[in-house]
């Protein structure tokens, strides 16, 4: 017996992925039951196949600027404190440096590494940097702009210098899901158990259609591990067979093992 989600975006996703599943031809069972203890978010009985489904929305995150100025209250409240450091100084995030939690030990470094490069570059000329953290999302610098105070402001850049478009930005974001859910089911064990693993992708963003989602995955590299990927798209008026209350929405694999799921023809 099936049960459901509680989340809209998980309801959206496994009925699009479903029912385009059913699309594909003669299967005798296609059968969706949620975990409670996820992950993963369902299981996906194909026949006799069984694959595990994660969910996850592809949405700029809006709290990240939140992140941002925490971090940099931190170490500004750190500096401002100290009257051995003199100058005007900057923390700059550029695009989207994985940040650490608050209240943990990764967070705690973080800060004290940021202050101790900061009171490094107190004797320094302004233009001086120096970067504290480094990942494949981003950085994260520390710069001095003048000699005068004593404070330290913040910058933001949250795209790249060069092809800051959608394509670009969607090629990142799917690239840190992928990597997330890696860390996810891995750590849990899920693909020791079923190594067949769907990755529901919901476009909360807006990015529009298949193709256009294609071409960023097509720009990344490490997604090899899943079994397939679904796009779930932003805009239909599908209904939602599984979840009538909820909406639907129409969607196509980016990405699959399965020959017959990507030559399906809508």
């Amino acid at each position: 017996m099936r049960r459901g989600s509680s989340k809209i975006e998980e309801r959206v996703c496994i009925d699009a992925l479903v029912q385009y599943v059913k699309g594909v031809g003669a299967i005798s069972v296609i059968e969706a039951q949620a975990e409670a203890d996820d992950p993963p978010d369902y299981w996906l009985d194909v026949g006799v196949d069984r694959f595990a489904v994660e969910i996850t929305s592809i949405v700029k995150d809006h709290g990240y600027d939140a992140l941002c100025n925490a971090v940099h209250r931190s170490i500004k409240a750190e500096i401002e404190s100290d009257d051995s450091v003199s100058g005007m100084y900057a923390v700059e995030f550029f695009r989207y440096p994985e940040i650490p939690k608050k209240w943990t030990s990764e967070r705690r470094k973080l800060i004290a590494d940021a202050v101790t490069k900061i009171r490094g570059l107190a004797g320094s000329e302004p233009d001086s940097e120096s970067r504290i953290f480094q990942d494949k999302s981003g950085h994260i610098t520390v710069s001095k702009w003048s000699a005068e105070g004593n404070t330290v402001g913040m910058c933001r850049i949250p795209e790249a210098k060069y092809e800051g478009d959608a394509q670009v930005e969607l090629s990142l974001l799917l690239e840190q899901a992928i990597g997330k859910k890696f860390q996810k089911l891995q750590k849990k064990g899920v693909m020791a158990v079923c190594p067949d693993v769907i990755l529901l992708l919901y476009d909360a963003y807006g990015y529009g259609s298949i193709e256009t989602a294609k071409s960023a995955l097509s720009n990344i590299k490490g997604y090899e591990w899943l079994h397939s990927i679904f796009w779930t798209a932003s805009f239909s008026d599908r209904p939602n067979v599984m979840y009538p209350d909820s909406p639907g929405r129409a969607g196509g694999f980016l990405y699959s093992k399965s020959e017959d799921w990507l030559q399906r023809e809508e």
